[in-house]
Parts: C-alpha cells; sequence; structure tokens
C-alpha cells in the first residue's frame, strides 16, 4: 500500500511540471453492476456509489487530449481511465480507452487485486474550468480466478464533474 502510494504521488508530481496540463479535481457518482454466473445461474447487483478524485488532461492538439483520472470509490477501490478525448467541437468530446480498478483492501487469493477493461463516454465543456461527463466501464477480466466455474465482472455507469484550474 506504501509504494502504491508512493507511485500516486509521483505520477501527479510529475503531471504537475509538465506546462500541457490540465489538473483538475473530479467527483460525481457510478451506477455499479455487480453479476455472478455460478454453475450457469446468473446473480446480479446494482449499486449506487460515489467517487472523487483528481483529473489531467494532456493537449496533443486542437482535436485530441488524454485524460487521465485517479478516482477513489466504494471505501476500497481506486480506478484509472487513461482515454483518449476527441473533441467534435469546441465544446463536445468523446473518451475512449482502458480502465484499471485496484482493490486497496486485503482480498482473498481466489480473487484479483487488479481489474481490467475498456471505457467509453462523452463530455461536455461549459467553459475551460468546468465540465460533465458521462461514461460506461466494461470490466473484460474476471474478477474470481480460482478453480471453480465462477464468473464475476462489474460494469459501471458513471456522471461527474470536473472542476479544472
Amino acid at each position: 500500500m506504501k509504494k502504491f502510494i508512493a507511485i500516486i504521488i509521483i505520477v501527479v508530481s510529475l503531471n504537475l511540471q509538465s506546462q500541457s496540463v490540465r489538473v483538475g479535481v473530479s467527483t460525481g457518482f457510478l451506477s455499479a453492476k455487480y453479476t455472478t454466473d455460478f454453475n450457469n445461474e446468473k446473480t446480479t447487483n446494482n449499486k449506487i456509489e460515489y467517487y472523487g478524485g483528481f483529473s489531467f488532461d494532456y493537449k496533443l492538439s486542437n482535436k485530441f487530449t488524454i485524460n487521465h483520472q485517479i478516482l477513489y470509490f466504494n471505501a476500497n477501490r481506486l480506478m484509472v481511465p487513461i482515454l483518449v478525448k476527441y473533441y467534435v467541437s469546441e465544446k463536445i468530446s468523446l473518451l475512449a480507452g482502458p480502465q484499471i480498478i485496484f482493490e486497496l483492501q486485503k482480498t482473498p487469493d481466489l480473487f484479483n487485486k487488479v481489474n481490467y477493461g475498456a471505457s467509453i463516454g462523452a463530455s461536455y465543456d461549459f467553459d475551460k474550468n468546468f465540465a460533465i461527463q458521462l461514461g460506461y466501464f466494461m470490466q473484460l477480466n474476471n474478477f474470481y480466478n480460482g478453480d471453480i466455474d465462477l464468473t464475476s465482472r462489474t460494469n459501471y455507469l458513471n456522471i461527474g464533474y470536473i472542476f479544472k484550474f
């Protein structure tokens, strides 16, 4: 855990030194859909959760930006999307890319501490300091890695606000 926090501090420090980076605070809520499939019997749970964290926009050109976020949610998870942001117009952009979720609390050996998937979304910039984002995440790996036939995945639909400095 200490190494992980040190890595985050280093990443944030390096981001702040770049001149083409916009830093922001991100907050919002997500609708989590937890699905488990055991012996062809599927169970689904839905849950509303809140998140907060930091956002970094790396400007590549007038049309393309890399949007990187570090978001804390569910009191034990860290979500790290790294998305390509394409501006359709001056205020509207589309986002797509990979996302990694780190389990911060101790998990049994039968479960992955790192999960990954794909994210897509859209963003609307009200002005240069405030934006709203809508996104969807689909987990691609199985959260469970044991020997029995069990599939456990999570999908998220999120909406959030980004305040840029």
